[in-house]
């Protein structure tokens, strides 16, 4: 039977392609034509992206708001503390996976029980005048930072150094109140010369708006609500840029600011209130991502006896799709995370998958911890327990409203109830600090500075959530006193671990910001630490 049916099979393909010949031939004598159009083949013309070799000159034009100072001491402003990172450099910078790198020091040893650095500087560096950079200085600028106190954005940095001395032109002691692994990250603030500042008015000299620095960039001029000119350092001692000018272009706000860009007023736009859409879809700029400081994640009560259960924690975790809320809510912008470590960070061992997204997993560590919707009213409940919580939010941020809704629905998808209620600014710490709240909604911009003491050490001025773990406390010195490389990392794996465990927060993610640039080359790897990271290696066609 097979036979005969695979030779029908074969006898009508035969007479399909006879009478599909037939036809061929026969329309080509009546219209006394080749059939061409069945032979012509379309090309796809594909058009190649030149890009240009590197070479001196352009000009590197962002938008700035207004500044108050350009000693970057005493300015409060973000996007003029950008700028003048530019122009001043600190002892020590940060690569780009967060991990301190030497940069007017020299080198930084740790005397045996930590609390003495011996920081040697690095020769033949001058200031912008010509001067010649020197141990003076560096202690000029602590000294400086402790009598500013809480009105330098830099008093975190050196809140754990108690003095420093000058040992030699080129080496300065500083000794630290106790020791700690940050003291590194401590060491990145920016260095004034003494010899400009030496008896001014840190807050109302004029000579703050004549900023003299090390940088690869030297200040040129500074017109009232017009710009703030820079020109680049040929004697820079971090090597050779190839861009000659940077033009800082005044803007009225965040609007006026993304207007330039797209009036090609501007070549480089960081902002944080970016409908990245509109950029991310422009095939001439360019869209240079990384993760920020900025923190989200639900914190839980742990004076509410339900959320002491740690499997419970844990289900609550497994049942949210971050990555869709991420995708959704924030256009891809963000890195889901476990804990509140950087994503880049060298000192992050997080596996990010540890608790993706799985609804079954969830159910069944429900089920297993005796919940089940008894009554079948969608709500999970056990014992005269219903798996009802209420999340407070602050209202001020749009996004987190949208996201803590998005949380509300995923949650019940398991069975637990989440009453959102939103709140201002006010009434929402004020409830934080009364420990009026099952969950709420918040968020860090964390330090560079990695101790997480503040979050979640017990009695902790940052622990909202009423955490006490003598485990957790006892991982936090540990990691706190690191202060060789080998054993910070494996102190910092260690805490990592307990903090994924015991899921103090639901972490959600690290917000992501963007510098868009538009005809500018080279490798532009943006830093949360500095946007200009790797400058030296941007270019522009001329």
């Amino acid at each position: 039977m097979k036979k005969i049916i695979t030779l029908f099979a074969f006898v009508a393909v035969v007479l399909l392609f006879i009478v599909f010949v037939s036809y061929t031939i026969s329309n080509n004598e009546t219209t006394g034509a080749i059939d061409e159009v069945s032979k012509e083949v379309v090309e796809e013309v594909v058009e190649e992206v030149v890009i240009p070799e590197p070479a001196e000159g352009g000009t590197l034009k962002v938008a700035i708001n207004d500044p108050a100072s350009l000693n970057p001491l005493v300015n409060k402003d973000e996007s003029i503390d950008l700028l003048l990172q530019l122009v001043f450099d600190g002892l020590v910078s940060l690569d780009q996976n967060q991990k301190p790198q030497v940069n007017l020091a020299n080198s930084v040893e740790a005397s045996v029980n930590g609390t003495y650095l011996t920081v040697t500087l690095k020769p033949e560096v001058y200031w912008h005048d010509g001067e010649v950079f020197t141990a003076d200085d560096v202690v000029f600028t602590i000294e400086t930072l402790k009598a500013l106190g809480g009105e330098s954005m830099y008093a975190k940095s050196i809140e754990n150094i108690s003095y420093a001395n000058v040992i030699d032109d080129n080496t300065v002691e500083i000794v630290l109140k106790q020791a700690y692994s940050g003291y590194l990250y401590g060491l990145t603030f920016p260095i004034i010369p003494e010899h400009i500042y030496q008896g001014e008015d840190m807050l109302t000299t004029e000579k703050n708006m004549t900023p003299i620095g090390t940088g690869s960039y030297i200040f040129e001029a500074y017109t009232p609500m017009q710009d703030v000119s820079l020109t680049k350092n040929n004697n820079w001692h971090g090597g050779y840029v190839y861009i000659n000018n940077v033009s800082a272009i005044i803007t009225r706000d965040e609007a006026a600011k993304i207007n330039s860009l797209e009036a090609n007023i501007t070549n480089a736009l960081y902002t944080s209130q970016v409908d990245w859409s509109k950029f991310t879809s422009n095939e001439n700029w360019q869209v240079n991502e990384f993760s920020t400081y900025y923190y989200d994640f639900v914190g839980f009560n742990f004076n509410h006896a339900l959320l002491q259960d740690k499997d419970l924690r844990q289900a609550l975790v497994y049942s949210v799709n971050r990555e869709e809320i991420v995708n959704e809510y924030l256009m891809g912008f963000g890195t889901v995370t476990e804990t509140p470590i950087h994503p880049d960070s060298w000192l992050n061992t997080s596996e990010l998958a540890v608790y993706a997204y799985n609804i079954n997993k969830a159910s069944e560590i429900l089920l297993k911890e005796g919940w089940a919707d008894s009554d079948n009213d969608g709500i999970l409940e056990k014992g005269n327990d219903k798996l009802s919580l209420e999340m407070i939010v602050s209202n001020s941020d749009p996004a987190r409203l949208a996201i803590a809704n998005a949380i509300k629905e995923d949650l019940a998808e398991v069975g637990i109830e989440v009453i959102i209620t939103p709140l201002d600014s006010a009434a929402f710490y004020a409830r934080i600090e009364a420990d009026d709240f099952d969950l709420f909604y918040g968020g860090w911009n964390l330090s560079p500075i990695v101790d997480l003491t503040f979050a979640f050490g017990t009695n902790a001025t940052g622990n909202y959530i009423n955490y006490s773990s003598a485990t957790m406390d006892e991982l936090l010195a540990n990691a706190f006193k690191a202060m060789d490389e080998i054993t910070m990392k494996n102190e910092y794996a260690a805490l990592i671990e307990y903090i994924q465990s015991e899921v103090p927060y639901m972490s959600l993610f690290f917000r992501e910001n963007a510098l868009v640039t538009s005809d500018i080359y080279g490798e532009i790897e943006p830093s949360p630490n500095n946007i200009y990271d790797s400058i030296e290696n941007w270019y522009i066609a001329e």
